[in-house]
């Protein structure tokens, strides 16, 4: 007989189910009464935090979630909800749930902005974007803790200092977008990504610009090399900071090219860049806010 000791191991064998979802419907049935002091019919009030609509937190928080987060369409919301939540839902009411929660969050995205304002880096950004067969842009700011996007009809200024501040004194990461000539040259970083396209781009004019764009990609190679490093905790920042100033050091004492060119342009602040001679030269801020690039 095989003693309990030299058994091998128990089989261990586990299923994954859902749990009959049966939805949940509570009735509440408020009386009225009339009242002899005010001379009217007053009717109960219903419970603190009882929703006045016909739909919980819960159920209005996962249609929210299907439509923002999972992009599904408000019919598929619709039929998702009745075959696998037992609850029939119409098509306006999806639409109004999607009011509610906009109403519930709407203080939490005001101290988000304010949050936004006083950040001392700021990535912001904008893309086309059609509302209801209309033009639109889509925004946003972000830093590395939160995100604010924003609708509207219009890619000026004005939207980029209601999301930053007009006293935005932190430093800004974007394209070179004439919305955002209102910071200051210093408190700009050009997009990463942006800037390496374009030395890829005087790579491909050959001649002087092939030279110099092969120097800028190479002093980006190194520059995000030590970057990473820093980033990874196996550099110190004074380290990197100092490697970075005589990086740029480096391309500064490049020689001059003998008719004005990207180098030169890429001296001069990012407004007047865009009015030099050479269409695909502009400027390469820099700041300590490294961002790698895509």
């Amino acid at each position: 007989m095989l003693r309990l000791e030299e058994a091998p191991p128990a089989r261990v064998h586990q299923v994954v189910e859902l749990p009959r979802i049966v939805p949940e419907v509570k009735q509440y049935e408020l009386h009225a009464g009339w009242c002899a002091g005010c001379n009217a019919w007053r009717c109960a009030s219903l419970p603190a935090g009882v929703p006045e609509g016909s739909f919980g937190p819960r159920l209005t928080g996962f249609i929210a979630l299907c439509t923002r987060r999972l992009h599904l369409s408000k019919r598929l919301v619709q039929e998702l909800v009745e075959d696998v939540l037992g609850v029939e839902l119409g098509l306006g009411s999806v639409s109004n749930l999607e009011q509610t929660v906009s109403q519930a969050l709407a203080g939490a995205v005001h101290e988000v902005r304010a949050y936004i304002q006083t950040q001392p880096a700021v990535h912001q950004d904008e893309t086309g974007w059609w509302q209801k067969h209309a033009r639109a842009w889509l925004w946003v700011a972000s830093t590395a803790a939160v995100a604010v996007f924003l609708i509207v009809k219009s890619r000026g200024k004005a939207v980029a200092q209601s999301m930053l501040g007009k006293d935005f004194r932190g430093t800004l990461i974007s394209d070179r977008w004439c919305g955002y000539d209102w910071v200051p040259v210093l408190n700009r970083q050009v997009c990463w990504a942006h800037l390496v396209r374009e030395f890829e781009g005087f790579v491909e004019r050959g001649g002087e610009a092939k030279r110099l764009g092969e120097l800028l990609l190479a002093e980006v190679f190194v520059l995000f090399e030590w970057w990473h490093l820093a980033r990874d905790g196996l550099l110190k920042r004074a380290t990197f900071q100092r490697r970075r100033r005589s990086g740029r050091l480096s391309i500064q004492r490049a020689p001059s090219p003998p008719t004005t060119s990207p180098r030169e342009t890429c001296a001069m602040p990012s407004s007047v860049a865009r009015r030099a001679s050479a269409p695909r030269a502009r400027t390469a801020a820099s700041s300590s806010h490294a961002s790698s690039p895509r």
